[in-house]
């Protein structure tokens, strides 16, 4: 089952905090998910501590991050139909724009998968696979040390190169880990953030509403 990000971005005014025109600043409205590039997990670890190293059915999906803060629920100052109608989901929270930028977003982790023959060579050559899998199962797969999938491809017994739509047969996998910076995980919102919503005024005077639905 997947996770979705929702999140209305306000601006504090002379008469109070008002939602901002997404036509206007580039963000998207309360239940646009777009706006942070659907399902980033890593994200959505990194704002609230939602699918942090896990994935569905608790799959390890890497070493996790460090969290701007937890889940703290809505400001006080928030209207009652706009907490009415956000109910339904999850880890609501909020964040200032000055919380998000002074983050500290050359942090590194780990991340880490299962592989194909292919994905593994490309991941020895590269330092990071382009496709991976939390985890696989079902009849006849095998997943082996990196060494034995090594072994494997200079014997020819595992070829890098696909023959069907999860690898060599879709049998042989191995899982291998790699760095990720935090900044790579979040380029498009951190972009909007510092392109679209930091010339606006005090990142003080900026927020964001949070809440997930799985």
């Amino acid at each position: 089952m997947g996770t979705d990000i929702h999140i209305t971005v306000q601006q504090r005014q002379a008469d109070g905090w008002k939602t901002l025109d997404p036509k206007l600043h580039g963000v998207l409205s309360y239940g646009e998910k777009d706006w942070c590039e659907d399902r980033n997990y890593n994200l959505f670890a990194i704002l609230a501590n939602v699918r942090n190293g896990r994935g569905f059915a608790g799959v390890v999906t890497g070493g996790g991050f460090n969290v701007i803060s937890e889940p703290r629920g809505y400001p006080e100052d928030l209207e009652p139909s706009f907490i009415e109608d956000a109910d339904w989901g999850h880890s609501h929270t909020w964040l200032s724009l000055k919380e998000i930028l002074d983050f500290a977003w050359d942090q590194t982790t780990t991340s880490c998968g299962v592989v194909t023959p292919g994905e593994f060579v490309r991941w020895q050559t590269e330092g990071r696979p382009q496709s991976w899998s939390g985890g696989i199962s079902g009849q006849n797969i095998r997943t082996v040390p990196n060494e034995e999938m090594a072994e494997m491809i200079r014997t020819g017994e595992a070829s890098p190169i696909p023959k069907g739509p999860m690898g060599l047969g879709g049998s042989v996998f191995t899982n291998v880990s790699w760095e990720i910076k935090y900044e790579d995980s979040a380029q498009k919102f951190l972009g909007l953030c510092r392109e679209n919503l930091l010339p606006l005024g005090d990142p003080d005077d900026i927020r964001f509403l949070i809440f997930f639905d799985s």
